[in-house]
């Protein structure tokens, strides 16, 4: 599941990075792309490795080992992905700012990205 979000979400990244050319949305977008990557793993291998053994996460008829409790975890990514969605939603309205089209157009473009919210 977070290599799936971390994939969609670095796709929609780097379709913003080549809208733009300015040096700090480039520098924006990069770092909100390297939390979504950082993330997406850590989620990852936190999800692999919750039980030792690991196929008890699976298996009911497991009877030894243990998992572990990951509510923390679980809490952080949530804001972590909250966060970043948000930051993706503002990205493009960003860029579109100061584009030189009919305000009609511009806000029209803008409501487009913010579905994203959805």
């Amino acid at each position: 599941m977070w290599l799936a979000i971390m994939c969609a979400k670095v796709s929609i990244l780097v379709f913003y990075i080549r809208l733009s050319s300015h040096k700090y949305f480039r520098i924006i977008t990069y770092g909100t792309m390297a939390i979504i990557i950082i993330y997406g793993v850590i989620g990852s291998l936190q999800f692999l490795f919750a039980c030792r053994p690991i196929a008890k996460f699976w298996d009911p008829t497991i009877t030894y080992g243990s998992c572990s409790d990951n509510n923390k975890f679980w809490i952080s990514n949530a804001a972590v992905n909250s966060v970043t969605d948000i930051i993706m939603v503002i990205l493009p309205i960003l860029m579109l700012w100061n584009v030189r089209i009919p305000k009609r157009q511009k806000i029209g473009l803008i409501l487009i990205f913010m579905t994203g919210i959805l």
